[in-house]
C-alpha cells in the first residue's frame, strides 16, 4: 500500500485539526493536569499537615502559661498551613518537574503582597471561596485578621510587646480556622474533582 496525496492531505488536515483543539482548549488541559498535580499531592503527602497541627498544639498548651508564646505558636501554625498546605501544592500544581517545584515553594514568601495575590488568583480560578473575604466565626475576615494577627506577632518577637489575652485568642481562632476548616476545603476540592466525586 503506497502513500498517496490523499493521505498526506489527510494526515496535514488531522494535524491542523488536533493543533486547533488544543489551542482552543489549552486552558482547560492545563487546568486540569494542574488540578490532577495538586490532588497527586496531597494524597501523596497525607501527613502534609502534622508540623502545622504541632504548632497549633503549642499554642493552646501555652496559653494558660504565656499568651505571647501562645500567640506566636498560633500565628506559625498560620503561616505553615497556608505556605505548605496550600500554597506549595499550588506551585506545585504549576511545575512540571518535582524537583523544580520543591525548590519554587521554597522561595516563596508568604508575607509577600504579590504571593498573596497569586494565591488569591489560583483559588479564585479553580473555583474555591475568595479567602480575603470569608469570615471566620467571630465575624472578622481571614485575610484582614491574619495581617492583624502578624502584626502582633511581629511586635512581640522583634520589640519585645506582649500579646493580650484577646490578641491571642483571635490568633487560635485563625490558626483553627486555616487548618480545620480552610486547609480541608481545598484539599477535598481537588481530590474530589481528580476522582470524579464532584
Amino acid at each position: 500500500m503506497s502513500y498517496t496525496l490523499e493521505d498526506a492531505e489527510r494526515e496535514a488536515g488531522e494535524e491542523r485539526l488536533i493543533s486547533q483543539v488544543l489551542e482552543d482548549h489549552r486552558d482547560v488541559i492545563v487546568a486540569e493536569f494542574v488540578e490532577d498535580r495538586l490532588a497527586s499531592y496531597y494524597e501523596e503527602h497525607p501527613d502534609l499537615s502534622l508540623p502545622a497541627e504541632q504548632a497549633l498544639a503549642r499554642a493552646r498548651k501555652t496559653f494558660d502559661v504565656s499568651y505571647s508564646a501562645s500567640l506566636v505558636f498560633a500565628f506559625s501554625s498560620t503561616e505553615i498551613a497556608i505556605q505548605d498546605l496550600l500554597l506549595k501544592p499550588v506551585v506545585v500544581g504549576l511545575t512540571h518537574n518535582p524537583d523544580l517545584s520543591d525548590l519554587m515553594a521554597a522561595l516563596i514568601d508568604i508575607r509577600s503582597r504579590q504571593t498573596e495575590k497569586f494565591l488569591l488568583y489560583i483559588m479564585d480560578e479553580v473555583g474555591l471561596p475568595n479567602i480575603k473575604e470569608q469570615k471566620l466565626p467571630n465575624g472578622h475576615s481571614i485575610w484582614k485578621e491574619k495581617n492583624i494577627i502578624q502584626d502582633v506577632r511581629n511586635k512581640v518577637l522583634h520589640r519585645g510587646t506582649s500579646a493580650s489575652k484577646e490578641e491571642t485568642e483571635r490568633a487560635l481562632v485563625l490558626g483553627e480556622y486555616v487548618l480545620h476548616e480552610l486547609y480541608p476545603t481545598v484539599r477535598d476540592h481537588f481530590t474530589y474533582r481528580s476522582t470524579g466525586w464532584i
